[in-house]
């Protein structure tokens, strides 16, 4: 067995992903409403990649789910840059003037990022991600607990009582705003319960069991 050559493969990818962005512009031609779901993603040398998908139905209601555009976003994370690289690469499949709503997490910079697109085009706060920050944040299970290390050897022993470090001391001040705990955009039924849990930081350490 003879394996192509680098370029010979390097083609035939270009190759394909003409015919494939050309079948996939001539499928969105035919529909009038489209919404979008668009996210970063970093990879561990620390490329970050923009992922928008497309969510549409037919003509004949048949539900279609794909990625419209993948690729490296080189630029700074801010609002005005994804908004224009998102209006551009949507105009370039000539369904920017068809998007109706636009489902993402609720970071600032995606948050001022869809307030920059046309207007009325709706922003959903994505609920799956809701769902992490209740968990992560009210549950506690990124809590690092500092116990000292009891060594029976050893004479002269002090007893250091065990810190709880909480998930907003160890998650960076980044990290933290990507997340964007805060509600006050969202008028829905169940936030003000949702903060509540929050502020309260349950556990489930120590909870009696209830036969």
């Amino acid at each position: 067995y003879l394996p192509p050559h680098r370029n010979q493969v390097s083609n035939h990818l270009k190759y394909l992903y003409n015919v494939h962005l050309t079948a996939l512009k001539e499928q969105l031609q035919n529909i009038d409403y489209i919404g979008l779901t668009f996210d970063f993603w970093t990879s561990r040398r620390s490329v970050s990649f923009l992922c928008i998908t497309g969510h549409w139905f037919d003509d004949k209601c048949l539900y279609f789910s794909k990625v419209i555009h993948f690729s490296s976003f080189n630029e700074r994370h801010t609002g005005f840059n994804i908004s224009r690289s998102v209006k551009e690469k949507l105009e370039s499949l000539g369904i920017y003037h068809k998007v109706v709503a636009i489902t993402c997490d609720g970071g600032q910079n995606l948050v001022s990022a869809c307030s920059q697109l046309d207007g009325s085009i709706k922003r959903i706060w994505c609920c799956t991600h809701r769902l992490h920050l209740v968990i992560i944040n009210s549950l506690g299970f990124w809590n690092i607990e500092n116990k000292l290390d009891n060594n029976p050897t050893n004479c002269l022993t002090t007893e250091i009582p065990a810190t709880t470090t909480s998930s907003f001391d160890v998650i960076s001040n980044n990290q933290q705003e990507l997340m964007d705990t805060s509600w006050s955009d969202e008028n829905e039924t169940g936030i003000y319960f949702i903060s509540l849990v929050l502020s309260f930081n349950i556990k489930f350490e120590g909870l009696p069991i209830v036969s």
